[in-house]
Formats: C-alpha cells, structure tokens, sequence
C-alpha cells in the first residue's frame, strides 16, 4: 500500500477513542498488515463500552455501550502510519 502525506484520513474513526479494527480495514485495505506490524509492541485502547468515574467511584456508559468496539488505534498512530511517519515512544 501506497503511503502519502496526507493531513487528514478520509474516514473519521468508528469510536470516540480511535479507530477500530473496522476501521482500519476500511481504511488502509491491504495495508492492513504493515499497520498491524508497525504497531507491534505500542499502546491502543480497549472500547468495553463504560469508563469509570473516579469521583463517583463507579462504572457509567459510554458512547460505545451498545457496541463495544474492543480494541481501539489511537488517531495519531493512525496519521502517523499514513504519512509513512515513525513510532513515537
């Protein structure tokens, strides 16, 4: 898959935390793979549908309750991958 420089991806992502592996295939197709492989060993987030709010000391929905979406890409790994960019750590 051809890499550009783009500013912006041409989907917004499926989840309030990032992208989701749908996303993903939408997005990149058969460049899928060296995205997964550019992301080995980096952080992403797990969309279980709730978060916890520390000053009420309990778990409330979110956006995702009714379609957790597991695990979820960051937008700027994504960008980062797009622009043929390094990982940050």
């Amino acid at each position: 898959m051809a890499r550009t420089a783009n500013t912006s991806p041409v989907v917004e992502p499926s989840c309030p935390l990032g992208y989701t592996q749908s996303d993903i295939r939408a997005l990149l197709g058969d460049g899928e793979g060296l995205f997964m492989t550019w992301m080995n060993g980096q952080t992403f987030a797990l969309c279980h549908g709730y978060y916890y709010d520390h000053d009420l000391e309990i778990n409330l929905h979110s956006a995702c309750a009714e379609n957790p979406h597991g695990p979820v890409y960051y937008t700027w790994d994504v960008q980062r991958f797009i622009n043929g960019r390094k990982i940050v750590d």
